[in-house]
């Protein structure tokens, strides 16, 4: 199967809201595990989780001491 879903956002008090948004940082992983949930005609229901990518903090460079 394959899905795309548009971006969807929405405008509540003069304010921009999108129907889905992202941690502000990324884990080291170098992804977010998004679970994602579907639920069937037969009543069934199965939650598939997918890698999302993101840019992996940076090291921090070890501090010189003088």
């Amino acid at each position: 199967s394959d899905i795309t879903v548009p971006a969807y956002t929405r405008t509540i008090g003069g304010v921009a809201r999108s129907y889905m948004t992202t941690p502000l940082f990324c884990p080291a992983t170098g992804h977010w595990d998004l679970p994602i949930k579907f639920s069937w005609g037969d009543g069934s229901t199965e939650t598939v989780v997918v890698p999302e990518p993101c840019s992996a903090p940076r090291a921090a460079k070890p501090r010189r001491h003088r």
